[in-house]
């Protein structure tokens, strides 16, 4: 199976701690995700407030992805909306993701936002992936 590459390429900002500038997947077919919130299986948002909403995002991420026979190595994109953006939100996105990505993170974005399609939804996370020929 093809590799993807992670660069950072030098004269830039090293990111690599959080996330990867450019992320090039291997020849495959792309996967978008509809974008993940902390919802249980009954649709309701999850107890427990923030890191709680981001966790459960990122399990319902890995539930979808499993779904087409892939896992977080294949993951290329995260796009990250958050209600109220500040610093402790940021480090508890960096934590959770941190655990999923130890080394070769994904390419990623970071967007605060004013309110998100649900009444008490804090985080949101669109996920672009690819299943490696």
């Amino acid at each position: 199976m093809s590799e993807f590459r992670h660069i950072n390429p030098d004269g830039a900002f090293d990111p690599s701690r959080i996330y990867s500038h450019i992320v090039v997947p291997p020849p495959g077919r792309v996967v978008f995700l509809a974008g993940q919130w902390g919802g249980d299986l009954d649709g309701s948002l999850v107890d427990g407030g923030f890191e709680a909403q981001v966790i459960r995002a990122f399990e319902n991420a890995q539930t979808h992805l499993a779904a087409t026979g892939i896992g977080p190595a294949e993951v290329t994109k995260l796009t990250h909306y958050v209600v109220d953006l500040d610093q402790e939100k940021r480090s508890i996105i960096h934590g959770v993701a941190g655990k999923i990505w130890p080394v070769d993170k994904p390419a990623a974005t970071l967007l605060g936002v004013a309110r998100l399609a649900r009444e008490g939804m804090l985080y949101e996370v669109d996920v672009q992936a690819v299943i490696p020929d």
